[in-house]
């Protein structure tokens, strides 16, 4: 029987900054291709205008649009609850509306992901669940907040330096009491356990390819007086940002027969899901689309990596100072070194990660050639993609 594979993202590229079109042939296309049911439920956010997941090779849709948040995690979820001022010019989430007065979005989700592997059991499927949890609004289940809440009063942090700055990074975050944002990491977790005792309960967990992963960083850092969800530390800052704490994130995968308990410590990206996945399950690889990805199955046997020394960029070209702290940079990886160019302000930051995971010695002028090296890096891969620059 083919692998099924659900919770995995990926996706091809844009041929419009902004927009994703339907003629892109993306990751639930080479699974529909490949024989599979398809599935997507939650956050789509793809794109500026009407590209929805059934356009994109998914049989089935739930929550998938042009939304990025909900304006409330209790149905109706298209409307903002009474004391809550953000995300109010956010845009509806669709197909949804089968829920139960005051229904909690993520087992919302989890009930209709839980129902299409039933329904599927017996043929390969493809899902793609995508929670909206844990973004703003910071709306949890009033049951898993008496929890925390209760937590909380066993081991309190201290208010004086619960905020602090680090750097240009605005204001950081720097302690994990936010009781709300633990209830709707709970809620999710609880989805997830949900999904693998279905699994587990069809006799499908030895024929199941499981990825988890985010899609960056903890809300930690701020310019205005947003309310923080959580502290990265010893990472430095949060989202919106290209320092380990805004694009370090947690990914696990299950591969019954191949992968094994164990951590490694090679670097990846979002974008070399795609790859590896039509590679796990003996798909046809999609070359002339995932052109930013690279398999990392040699990884997950435990076999030599290609993938070493190969850089991975990030460019960030719209500061949110005001929002999230962030600046307009262009980033790279390569090895342990990490170079962030501030490309707007003139400024250049060096990092060994791997001595220096915090980020907070910066060796652009104790090491010039290795500064120099990675500087190149980025200037020539921005003009080969012509990155866009404000």
């Amino acid at each position: 029987m083919p692998w099924h594979c659900p919770c995995s993202p990926g996706f091809a590229r844009s041929l419009h900054r902004g927009h994703l079109d339907s003629s892109e042939f993306g990751i639930a296309k080479a699974f529909k291709q490949g024989g599979y049911a398809t599935f997507f439920a939650g956050k789509w956010h793809l794109a500026s205008k009407g590209v929805y997941p059934e356009d994109q090779g998914f049989d089935y849709n739930y929550g998938g649009g042009l939304a990025g948040a909900p304006k409330s995690y209790f149905y109706p979820y298209n409307e903002s609850k009474k004391g809550y001022k953000g995300n109010s010019n956010e845009k509806p989430i669709i197909n949804l509306d089968d829920a139960e007065q005051g229904e909690y979005l993520t087992d919302h989700l989890t009930r209709k992901t839980l129902s299409f592997i039933k329904e599927n059991k017996d043929t390969p499927f493809f899902v793609f669940l995508s929670h909206y949890g844990v973004h703003t609004p910071f709306e949890g289940k009033q049951e898993l907040k008496k929890v925390f809440n209760e937590k909380l009063k066993t081991c309190p942090v201290p208010q004086q330096n619960a905020l602090t700055r680090i750097g240009d990074t605005g204001q950081t975050k720097m302690y994990q009491d936010n009781i709300t944002y633990a209830a709707m990491i709970q809620s999710v977790d609880k989805s997830f356990g949900k999904l693998m005792e279905l699994l587990e309960s069809l006799e499908l967990s030895d024929s199941t390819i499981i990825v988890f992963t985010s899609d960056h960083g903890g809300l930690s850092n701020r310019g205005n007086e947003r309310k923080l969800a959580t502290s990265n530390l010893p990472l430095r800052a949060g989202k919106g940002h290209n320092y380990e704490g805004g694009i370090r994130v947690p990914m696990f995968i299950k591969f019954p027969k191949v992968t094994k308990n164990s951590v490694s410590n090679e670097v990846v990206t979002g974008s070399d899901l795609y790859p590896t996945l039509l590679e796990m399950v003996g798909l046809p690889l999609q070359k002339e689309q995932h052109l930013d990805g690279k398999s990392f199955y040699t990884i997950l046997k435990g076999e030599d990596s290609s993938n070493k020394n190969r850089p991975i960029f990030w460019h960030s070209p719209l500061s949110r100072p005001k929002s999230t702290g962030d600046r307009a940079n262009t980033t790279v990886r390569k090895g342990d070194y990490k170079l962030l160019d501030f490309y707007e302000e003139g400024i250049i930051e060096l990092y060994n990660i791997k001595d220096d995971i915090g980020e907070t010695n910066n060796l652009a002028k104790n090491q010039p050639t290795k500064r120099d090296e990675l500087l190149n890096l980025v200037k020539n891969w921005r003009k080969e993609i012509n990155a866009y620059i404000k």
